[in-house]
């Protein structure tokens, strides 16, 4: 997994992208039914930030459930807090799933000095269970 953040001086500016890929079988639902939550953690377990892409605002790209897209060009959807692109693609070639996360226009002073964070990706709202965790270290 890997992550970004650029942080700009002023409020409610900063732009941040995540890259990540986790075994096939932790997607055992189509994100057009359950929808995406991310959580980032410090290393102390607090939350620094989090979202959830609505389950409604994914598309099935191809119909045939190898690619999923979440688009929120205006800003407007709940609970999206910056995030504006999701893209989902299963290869199974790799029996692996493709997620990459864009956002901006959100403030995440959290994420300063943190020598460590962990993300989880889940789908539903079962937080608690991700399918998906990983530990990023700054460099």
């Amino acid at each position: 997994m890997t992550a970004s953040v650029t942080r700009k001086g002023g409020p409610d500016n900063d732009r941040f992208s995540l890259k990540a890929a986790f075994p096939a079988a932790g997607l055992t639902a189509s994100p057009t039914v359950s929808g995406l939550n991310l959580q980032v953690l410090d290393d102390s377990g607090a939350t620094i930030f989090s979202c959830d892409l609505p389950a409604g605002s994914f598309s099935d790209v191809k119909g045939d459930g190898s690619q999923y897209r979440f688009r929120d060009t205006t800003g407007t959807s709940t609970g999206t807090n910056g995030v504006y692109l999701a893209l989902i693609r299963r290869n199974p070639t790799r029996g692996i799933v493709g997620v990459r996360l864009k956002g901006r226009d959100y403030d995440i002073p959290a994420i300063v000095n943190k020598p460590q964070i962990s993300a989880a990706l889940g789908f539903g709202t079962q937080v608690g269970s991700p399918c998906f965790a990983a530990d990023i270290f700054q460099s």
